[in-house]
């Protein structure tokens, strides 16, 4: 994903997360845009990384790292709304819980809704090969109404 012969700026531009990543690893001045601008659009990654002596492979890894922590906070947000209401319930689940609680829960569903006009969202998700921890998101929602009523998680 990440190529050593982007510039810094070419990085900070296709993936502006990873600004934190610099400046928390060497790289400060990156804090500054007209820093950035002017020396990031010239100064290639590992050109910055070799003059401070630092490991190609693992800066390459934090970059990655953030990269994915932030498309899993957008792949879980855009999850948050179902049918442009508030999820009241979010759950990850390993597959031989998340089967037989989805099926319950459609039928209290159903009940719910047919019997006293209730509505519920919710999404449960499985969490084979999956390491998402939903409580870390918690701090990220700009809202308290974003945040689902119930998450329900394993271990």
């Amino acid at each position: 994903m990440i190529d050593l012969d982007l510039t810094i700026s070419q990085i900070l531009e296709m993936y502006p997360e990873t600004r934190e990543v610099f400046i928390m690893n060497g790289f400060p001045q990156f804090a500054d845009k007209d820093i950035q601008r002017d020396l990031g659009s010239v100064l290639k990654l590992k050109t910055a990384l070799n003059s401070k002596n630092l490991n190609l492979e693992a800066f390459v890894k934090l970059l990655e790292g953030k990269i994915h922590e932030v498309r899993q906070y957008s792949r879980l947000s855009s999850n948050i709304k179902a049918n442009g209401q508030c999820l009241n319930l979010l759950a990850l689940l390993p597959c031989p819980l998340k089967v037989p609680l989805q099926g319950e829960l459609q039928l209290m569903l159903n009940h719910l809704h047919n019997e006293k006009g209730l509505d519920l969202h919710y999404n449960i998700d499985t969490s084979a090969n999956k390491y998402i921890h939903y409580e870390d998101y918690i701090p990220y929602f700009a809202e308290p109404d974003e945040i689902p009523d119930l998450i329900i998680t394993t271990g």
